[in-house]
């Protein structure tokens, strides 16, 4: 069983946002102006904007395709193809499997429902 780690992630933000208060704030100590407020957001946002930008770059750029690599070689030994997935339905076809659908309702409610 893995433990909760949301709340150590809500505690280390509050340690941020503690420690960016105290520096942008001029006084050391409360009341907090609102510049140093504001500074505290933008620094917390930015500190995790440059966390999600670098796991972009990463992500798009560095990390290898390992899950499609690993499957290409189990979709050719089964031969399966994309198009053997993929079903192409057409108006009439919708039709159909609504109105199916809405009599099998109709069956099920012993006739009571109004078509």
């Amino acid at each position: 069983m893995l433990p909760a780690v949301q709340g150590w992630g809500q505690l280390a933000n509050l340690g941020v946002l503690m420690v960016g208060l105290l520096a942008f704030n001029s006084k050391g100590s409360g009341p907090y102006s609102h510049g140093a407020a504001g500074a505290t957001y933008r620094f917390s946002f930015g500190c995790i904007a440059v966390l999600i930008a670098w796991l972009a770059y990463y992500r798009t750029w560095r990390m290898k395709p390992v899950a499609g690599s690993k499957m290409k070689p189990v979709k050719q030994a089964e031969k399966v193809s994309v198009a053997s997935t993929q079903t192409t339905w057409d108006a009439s076809q919708v039709w159909d499997l609504l109105n199916l659908r809405a009599s099998s309702c109709c069956a099920a409610t012993s006739g009571m429902c109004n078509l």
